[in-house]
């Protein structure tokens, strides 16, 4: 039964995830920063994550400032399943990399996200969470967290692992079921489309940092 259950909540992900095509609009013309969501240690275990691990051939100092300064476009080429970002657009004079500088990432299928630095520590790790996704397929998630670690292998090799996490919506369906909900996003989405979009993305940070 549980089997049948997650099969067809991943034919509705799959189904409302497609790549469907050139930007809607400008990034320009859609750019709002929605309700700044409040972070809680205290909901990481509520969280759905996946992790990959990559390497790129820069030091590690120059990590986070290179990462910051990349166009997104380069790094997020996306997938059959998730569309790719086409754009960003900052929201502040605070450049993003910066706690504080939040922007809007303009995605292929006309949807968006807003992105913030809330730790960004060189040589070490850079966290930012997003939210305001405006895509259908993300009306569960209240907001993400991404981080990047890092771990010095030679002189010009680091060893990047990065993490995902979502914070599902209490009051929207599967986070609604509690921990029964979290883990059937978690087989349907995110250990499938997300695991690979987030696996050509490493690729594409591999290629682009060096």
């Amino acid at each position: 039964m549980k089997k049948h259950i997650a099969n067809a909540i991943y034919s509705s992900l799959a189904a409302t995830t497609l790549f469907i095509g050139p930007a809607q609009a400008g990034c320009a013309d859609r750019m709002t920063l929605g309700t700044v969501p409040a972070l809680s240690p205290q909901m990481d275990a509520k969280m759905v994550s996946h992790s990959v691990v990559f390497d790129v051939r820069i030091p590690a100092s120059e990590f986070n400032a290179r990462l910051a300064a990349a166009p997104l476009a380069r790094l997020l080429p996306g997938t059959p399943k998730i569309a790719a970002v086409v754009d960003t657009r900052n929201l502040t004079q605070i450049p993003f990399g910066t706690p504080g500088g939040p922007r809007v990432v303009c995605l292929g299928d006309g949807s968006t996200a807003v992105e913030e630095a809330i730790s960004n520590l060189p040589g070490k790790h850079f966290q930012y969470k997003v939210w305001n996704y405006t895509t259908e397929a993300a009306k569960p998630i209240e907001y993400g967290i991404g981080k990047f670690e890092l771990q010095p292998v030679e002189a010009n090799l680091t060893r990047v692992t990065w993490t995902y996490s979502f914070k599902l919506r209490e009051d929207k369906f599967p986070g609604s079921f509690g921990g029964p909900g979290r883990w059937l996003f978690d087989a349907t989405f995110m250990k499938r489309d997300y695991a690979d979009m987030m696996a050509v993305s490493a690729n594409a940070m591999s290629s682009y940092f060096r």
